[in-house]
């Protein structure tokens, strides 16, 4: 364990400096309606219930409502609010240290994976630790949900890696980990198929039992999703809910898009973006779809020449199934979402890792100082961009006049800011906001009918 505490100080080190004050925020946004406001989780007796019902309190019911089944995020809320008199700093510290521990298990799969090289794996744990994308999948703890199947996914992908046979305590492991993503999130389901895909180009001689413990373990999440919650899958909150198929697929690639650009230049930090592509412009459709078409077409020209390597396509197969997840192809309750790449960014950090590792050694050798140099002082930059968006989570009236500004279209963002001033007591001041919400829902009322679609 001694050789690992070097990266373990860095990650936690650099992790303090970059979330450490916002650990002192409090809560935010959905906080309010899964954890304050929600009496099913304000006591430990209610931890069984938590596989009864979805993640929103509701005065006088019985269960909670929603259409989204997270029972291990609402046990986690629950035994939180108890530990910490709640009060939300303990909240924020929990999700910190997993997403510390996240970047702790991606060191350990890129220290296997590209086991010729100690650097690599240590830039990259870093990079995903500080980049400013993940900052609301850190800081917003109604986000709990994202760093924490990607706790257990990870934790998967690393115990099948350091396996060397499958016991029958190995196969109750790998089928609890199974299930623990998927009841953190339904997005754990990615990894049914992620971890059937690590197995069939690292440890083919699992293939076929890990991929029965897989449909086991959704075959039992269906179970209690249905059966016992009684959950159903309609829900009517988005745009993207609402929309056709035709409106869905002139979204995909500005949405698609949306991910590289921030990834690449984290400027403009948002919560989730609620909209749609209702006409074929060259802007919004045309120019978005040509992009990802020439970097799709250059991600299989580079595959295709480097078809034997199997680090390029197992991370290929990661972004694919990361982005496509998140596409609008599925409607999803908002169109594009920072949390929402947190998945899909280690395919495309790891696709990236692949292409410079291949370069000749003499060009490595060469240029690695430069190369060292170069991703320290964009971790710097990074950190110092992330850090700034935590302190736009301050407070909730300086998050949604924050984000607002980068969204004036957000039906979302325009309704919350009215409504924070009204709780201020600022109802002059509050009422243009919920004016200018009647007149866009009037508007979108209209271009949905013009798609067959119902608001």
């Amino acid at each position: 364990m001694r050789k690992y505490w070097g990266i373990l100080a860095a990650l936690t080190i650099l992790g303090l400096i970059v979330f450490g004050y916002s650990m002192t925020f409090g809560f935010a946004l959905d906080d309010e309606s899964q954890i304050v406001l929600n009496e099913k989780i304000h006591s430990l007796s209610n931890i069984y219930g938590a596989f009864f019902g979805s993640t929103m309190g509701a005065l006088g019911a019985k269960n909670m409502a929603g259409i989204y089944y997270k029972p291990i995020m609402t046990v986690c809320y629950i035994i939180l609010w108890f530990l910490s008199g709640h009060e939300a700093p303990l909240f924020h510290v929990f999700q910190w240290i997993l997403h510390v521990g996240n970047c702790f298990m991606l060191y350990l799969l890129f220290s296997y994976i590209f086991s010729n090289s100690k650097i690599i794996p240590v830039l990259v744990s870093l990079l995903y630790l500080i980049h400013p994308i993940n900052v609301e999948s850190v800081i917003y703890i109604a986000d709990l949900q994202d760093v924490l199947y990607m706790f257990f996914g990870l934790l998967l992908l690393n115990y099948l890696k350091d396996l060397k046979k499958i016991t029958v305590k190995d196969q109750g492991i790998i089928f609890a980990l199974y299930v623990c993503s998927l009841l953190s999130k339904e997005s754990g389901f990615l990894y049914l198929i992620l971890a059937n895909i690590f197995c069939f180009f690292y440890v083919r001689r699992f293939l076929k039992r890990t991929t029965l413990l897989a449909i086991s373990a959704f075959l039992f999440y269906l179970f209690l999703r249905f059966e016992v919650a009684s959950l159903n899958m309609s829900d009517n909150s988005s745009q993207m809910m609402r929309a056709s198929l035709d409106v869905r697929l002139m979204t995909m690639p500005k949405a698609l898009l949306h991910y590289l650009i921030t990834f690449v230049f984290p400027k403009d930090l948002t919560l989730v973006q609620d909209w749609a592509v209702y006409d074929v412009t060259f802007r919004d459709y045309f120019l978005p779809l040509l992009i990802l078409l020439s970097l799709v077409g250059l991600a299989i020209f580079y595959g295709w020449k480097h078809r034997t390597d199997r680090r390029y396509l197992f991370f290929g197969a990661w972004m694919l199934i990361g982005m496509g997840f998140h596409s609008q192809l599925v409607p999803l309750d908002g169109t594009v979402a920072d949390r929402w790449f947190y998945f899909p960014m280690i395919g495309f950090l790891g696709m990236l890792t692949v292409m410079i590792s291949n370069l000749s050694q003499a060009t490595l050798q060469k240029y690695q100082r430069v190369f060292v140099g170069s991703v320290a002082v964009l971790i710097l930059v990074l950190s110092g961009r992330a850090f700034a968006r935590t302190l736009d989570w301050v407070d909730n009236f300086t998050l949604y006049s924050h984000d607002l500004a980068l969204q004036p279209d957000s039906f979302y963002l325009t309704n919350n800011v009215g409504v924070e001033l009204y709780r201020r007591g600022q109802f002059e001041e509050a009422k243009p906001y919920f004016e200018k919400i009647h007149r866009a829902f009037s508007s979108l009322d209209n271009q949905l009918d013009q798609f067959g679609c119902c608001l």
